[in-house]
């Protein structure tokens, strides 16, 4: 057997293992799941995704504390909310090297694409237009629209989600679309302006570790290339979904990091892993 076909048999082994809707907690995704209506579910996908570093319950008790502020319906109340009511819903707010204004900055901006747009899904559709389907170049100018939106305080030093320009792998922004784009017993998507062939791995410190293991990638950065180049791994196995994996490996290595080394380890010859060059 060679390493794609040991690669392949893995990997379907752990999403037949992890990939269930029990599996999720703790994780910012559960805080989703509660918003049927579409506009109300991507808001609070956002949110979850833009908090997603640190103690993953750390995270949970924000985005819950957040989202609880914003109320049953937090589309509707962005889309209406003044000064006053960010202010009121940002009050006291401190989370690792996030503050209150820069909070503040953030739902202002989102409050002003949901006045523009309708929704995050309508604003998303513009950037990808714009773009010409051009992922990457979709989600910059996403991120472009909400930093230099009209209200928005510059006083925020620290946005809450990262601009592809700076150079990151912009992994919340990933985990964000494939929450929303994808939709199966854990993503509970919603959104219909991209197709899962066209996302990209979120990359982590856990699918940077698989992604060597496993020798998805030789790069040692979590950087943009890394991430493009362990997706066209996943993509050559999954056309249609290369994401597909996402959830179930990260969730492996969190919970049973060893089950890699004793599928994966003892079995390598040669150089070992997957070839990330086509066949």
């Amino acid at each position: 057997m060679n390493d794609r076909d040991r690669f392949k048999i893995f990997i379907e082994w752990v999403y037949e293992r992890y990939h269930r809707r029990d599996m999720v907690a703790p994780d910012p995704l559960q805080c989703v799941y509660a918003y049927e209506n579409v506009e109300d579910r991507e808001v609070a996908a956002l949110l979850a995704a833009s908090l997603a570093v640190g103690r993953v319950q750390s995270i949970v008790e924000q985005v819950q504390g957040v989202l609880g502020r914003l109320g049953n319906g937090p589309a509707s109340f962005l889309r209406y909310a003044d000064a006053a009511d960010l202010k009121w819903v940002c009050r006291g707010f401190r989370y690792r090297f996030f503050r209150e204004e820069d909070l503040r900055s953030f739902l202002e901006s989102l409050s002003n694409v949901l006045r523009a747009y309708g929704s995050l899904e309508g604003a998303m559709a513009a950037c990808l237009k714009r773009s010409r389907g051009d992922l990457w170049e979709g989600i910059h100018f996403f991120a472009e629209y909400m930093a230099c939106s009209p209200t928005a305080e510059q006083a925020s030093r620290r946005p809450l989600m990262a601009r592809p320009s700076c150079g990151s792998a912009c992994k919340r922004w990933h985990l964000f679309l494939r929450w929303l784009v994808r939709c199966d017993a854990v993503d509970p998507g919603g959104w219909t302006c991209l197709h899962p062939r066209h996302l990209i791995i979120p990359v982590d410190t856990h699918m940077l570790t698989i992604a060597h293991t496993c020798g998805l990638t030789q790069r040692r950065h979590a950087d943009l290339k890394t991430a493009l180049e362990i997706t066209e791994a996943f993509r050559r196995l999954r056309p249609e979904d290369p994401v597909r994996y996402d959830f179930s490996l990260t969730r492996m290595a969190m919970r049973e990091r060893e089950l890699l080394d004793h599928w994966w380890l003892p079995q390598e010859h040669g150089k070992g892993g997957m070839s990330c060059e086509k066949p």
